[in-house]
């Protein structure tokens, strides 16, 4: 909430968890129509959709595929000597996005292709968002309800933490 604060102040007026019905075009602003009734004036548009792993070909060449395409702990996909890596793979269900996943994938991937046996084992994830005049970091589970919470908010300084502790661990 901070950091939409923050972006608000810009004039970005953020709309999450909404579908886009329709978009017209005047001569000066463009008229979102959203899913729930509302419309909005703007003159720019930005969409925040993720990341979608292309599995077409992987499909076409009969490979499994779920959100991506699905490898094991070696990356192996499910056809003999088929690795995947980064954004495409799947992995447990969940897929990359970030360079350092995709770069530790890659390592072990190459590494089995040449007859190793290095197995991936994804790490805590950590996010960091570049935005003028505010650093944004996300690190470990931070939606977790679990354990005790501790948190401060700053808003003049345009400071937020959360720490979430469960079992003598930080989460």
């Amino acid at each position: 909430q901070l950091l939409a604060n923050y972006l608000e102040g810009y004039g970005v007026k953020i709309v999450p968890h909404v579908d886009i019905e329709n978009v017209t075009d005047g001569e000066k602003y463009k008229t979102i129509t959203f899913d729930n009734g509302g419309t909005l004036l703007t003159e720019m548009i930005i969409f925040c959709t993720g990341n979608l792993p292309n599995t077409e070909l992987a499909r076409a060449a009969g490979l499994e595929v779920g959100h991506g395409i699905i490898v094991d702990d070696h990356m192996r996909t499910s056809a003999e000597g088929v690795y995947a890596v980064g954004d495409a793979a799947e992995v447990d269900g969940i897929t990359g996005g970030l360079w350092t996943t995709s770069s530790e994938q890659g390592r072990i991937a190459a590494l089995n292709a040449l007859g190793g046996d290095e197995r991936y084992v994804p790490r805590t994830g950590k996010v960091g968002v570049k935005v003028p005049g505010i650093d944004v970091m996300s690190a470990g589970d931070f939606e977790s309800s679990q354990g005790v919470t501790f948190s401060i908010l700053d808003e003049d300084m345009k400071r937020y933490a959360r720490l979430v502790i469960d079992d003598g661990k930080i989460i």
